[in-house]
C-alpha cells in the first residue's frame, strides 16, 4: 500500500485513484473505531461521518500540511470523533426540542422579544403581526438563534448544533438581540 504522504501529494494533483486509495485505507478502521467508541450511534451516522470527514480533507488538501503518517492519522481520527460528537448532540437536540420550522419558531418569538426587549419597550404593543414582521426581515441563522434560545438551550448547545464555536455565536446571538431589538425600537418611534 502507498503511504499516505503519496496520496495525498497525487489528491492535491487531481488524481482520483488516490482519493478512492485514501478512502479503501482508512474508512474500514474509522467505521470500526465508530462503531467501538460510539456503540449507541446508527451505523448510518457514522458512515456519513466518514465521508464528511473526507470531504473535510479534500476542501483542505490545498492547504494541508503533512507531518508524517501518525500525525495525519490523528487528525483524520480526530476530525471523524469531532464529527460524530457534533452529530449526537445535534439528535439530542432536535429529541429534546422537536424539528425546526417556521410554526415552532412563531410560537416561541413573541416569548424572545418580550425577554429581550422588556426593559426597552411597553411588552403590551407587541402584537402577533409585528412580530411575524419582524420574523420575516431576520436572516435563518437569526431566526435558528432566537428559536434554540426560547426553546432554552444552552450557547454551548446551539453552537454545537449550528457547527460553529461558542465565541462566534456569542457574537452572533448579541446582533441579533440587537438587531431585534433596533427593530423594535424602530418601530415605536
Amino acid at each position: 500500500m502507498k503511504s499516505d504522504k503519496i496520496i495525498l501529494d497525487g489528491i492535491k494533483n487531481g488524481n482520483e485513484d488516490a482519493i478512492e486509495l485514501l478512502i479503501a485505507k482508512y474508512s474500514g478502521a474509522m467505521k470500526h473505531y465508530g462503531i467501538i467508541h460510539f456503540y449507541k450511534v446508527d451505523i448510518d451516522i457514522i458512515e456519513d461521518c466518514i465521508t464528511d470527514t473526507f470531504l473535510k480533507l479534500l476542501r483542505k488538501i490545498k492547504d494541508f500540511q503533512y507531518i508524517n503518517e501518525n500525525k495525519f492519522k490523528a487528525w483524520l481520527f480526530t476530525t471523524f470523533k469531532n464529527l460524530v460528537v457534533n452529530e449526537i448532540n445535534k439528535t439530542k437536540a432536535l429529541k429534546r426540542g422537536g424539528d425546526l420550522n417556521d410554526s415552532q419558531i412563531d410560537e416561541n418569538l413573541d416569548t424572545i422579544i418580550v425577554d429581550q426587549t422588556e426593559n426597552s419597550i411597553d411588552t403590551k404593543m407587541i402584537n402577533q403581526s409585528y412580530i411575524m414582521n419582524l420574523f420575516e426581515k431576520l436572516k435563518t441563522d437569526e431566526k435558528t438563534i432566537l428559536w434554540y434560545h426560547a426553546k432554552g438551550y444552552t450557547n454551548k448547545e446551539i453552537a454545537d448544533f449550528l457547527g460553529i464555536t461558542l465565541s462566534a455565536l456569542k457574537s452572533k446571538k448579541h446582533r441579533t438581540f440587537c438587531k431585534a431589538r433596533g427593530m423594535t425600537i424602530n418601530h415605536e418611534e
